[in-house]
């Protein structure tokens, strides 16, 4: 049986650690011997417990960012942004990431949002890449293309961006490879794809969906069929409420909780990283918290409306259940997935701080909205009528005939 390292760079939340679950999870029933390297360890403990599992090298996506500023509205941007284009930033990176492959030796890689795993491994063993779309931009492309919050009906626009050109990222990696002695990838496709590439979200959710060749896959967790209403009384509908699920690391959420709570609306919460003191507060405003990630279906079909930051993972969950969404988005994979859902005119969001202390009202708005759970409702419709198989039984195909 192969050795399988399974690894997580870039990126929070608990979608990527649990991608890599349920991939680990048949790998390890067919035998194969597998570790994790992941960005979080805390957060990937409480989804993949603690066998097997190690720190992948710390990637700050803060330091290029303040070394030449520029906005982030491509690929090419984001690699910017966490200090691919800087080689004071990206060799100790990739050392560190040399010396645990050194030290595993696995057979196969399967990486999610892996950037600089894929360059560290390039040439050494087959790589396979999962993620949702915002993290698998289109392999045939000769550049990245801008990713437009305007646009329609996906939010993608053909042409580079103004930013960070694809030639800059090109010579980085040339740069890179050259000063470590190691083989250049001919281009990005060969780089971030790596032998295979599986792009695991809804089509809805895919801001590259207008480019692909191919559309997207589906996520690898099952999504659920289409819920009945959530248990309200018609006449007081705010007694269904919200499952709210954002990080406590996230400065506007103390704020966002405060107005929800102050609005009256009852809520089941979760927050990532949330200190004691803090569950103990919301707890004591009538707030139902939920110390550890509570299961996301059920959650779903006990409350009317999802509060979180935009991911691709739950949003998807919850576009597939028919539950309107609530987005307090922190970065633009989250802001691309609003507007994604908004399009469809089953969310609203909220604009991090500045808006803030209107999340109550906006929240409590939404639940005297009929129009907006019909069109909720009608999307799940939608994506369960396309039946669309799991694509997990083709990601262990592939995995297991690369690491024959």
């Amino acid at each position: 049986m192969a050795r399988i390292l399974l690894a997580w760079e870039l990126g929070t939340g608990y979608g990527h650690a649990a991608r890599l679950k349920i991939v680990g999870d048949a790998l390890a029933a067919a035998g194969h011997d597998l570790i994790f390297a992941v960005r979080h360890i805390d957060q990937a403990a409480e989804i993949l417990g603690y066998t097997s599992l190690v720190q992948a090298p710390s990637v700050n996506p803060e330091r290029g960012r303040r070394a030449s500023p520029v906005p982030v509205r491509s690929y090419n941007d984001i690699l910017h942004a966490v200090g691919f284009t800087d080689p004071a930033c990206a060799l100790p990176i990739l050392a560190a990431w040399e010396t645990q492959l050194s030290l595993i030796r696995p057979d196969l890689v399967i990486a999610d949002s892996s950037p600089f795993l894929a360059l560290a491994l390039y040439g050494r063993c087959p790589l396979v890449t999962v993620g949702d779309g915002y993290t698998q931009p289109p392999l045939h492309l000769d550049d990245m293309p801008l990713l437009d919050l305007g646009s329609p009906p996906h939010g993608t626009a053909l042409g580079p961006a103004p930013g960070v050109q694809t030639e800059r990222i090109l010579e980085a990696m040339e740069h890179l490879q050259t000063l470590r002695g190691q083989p250049v990838p001919p281009g990005l496709p060969a780089l971030l794809g790596g032998r295979r590439q599986f792009v695991c979200t809804l089509p809805e959710l895919d801001p590259y969906a207008d480019l692909r060749l191919e559309p997207a896959l589906g996520p690898l967790t099952p999504l659920p069929a289409p819920m009945p209403a959530a248990p309200m009384p018609p006449a007081t509908p705010t007694e269904a409420g919200a499952f709210v699920y954002l990080g406590a690391d996230y400065p506007p959420t103390d704020r966002v909780m405060d107005a929800i709570l102050a609005a009256g609306v009852p809520v089941a919460v979760h927050l990532r990283r949330a200190p004691a003191a803090l569950r103990e507060r919301l707890r004591a405003r009538g707030a139902v918290v939920h110390d550890t990630p509570p299961p996301l279906d059920a959650m779903l079909a006990a409350h009317a409306i999802a509060v979180h930051h935009g991911g691709s993972a739950t949003a998807a969950t919850a576009l597939a259940a028919g539950r309107p969404q609530l987005i307090v988005g922190q970065h633009l994979e989250h802001r691309l997935n609003a507007g994604a859902l908004g399009r469809q005119g089953v969310s609203r969001d909220i604009a991090g701080a500045a808006e803030a202390e209107a999340a109550g009202a906006v929240l409590a708005d939404m639940l005297q909205d009929a129009a907006l759970f019909d069109r909720a409702a009608a999307a799940a419709r939608r994506i369960a009528e396309r039946r669309a198989p799991s694509p997990v039984g083709a990601v262990i195909r592939a995995c297991e005939e690369l690491a024959a």
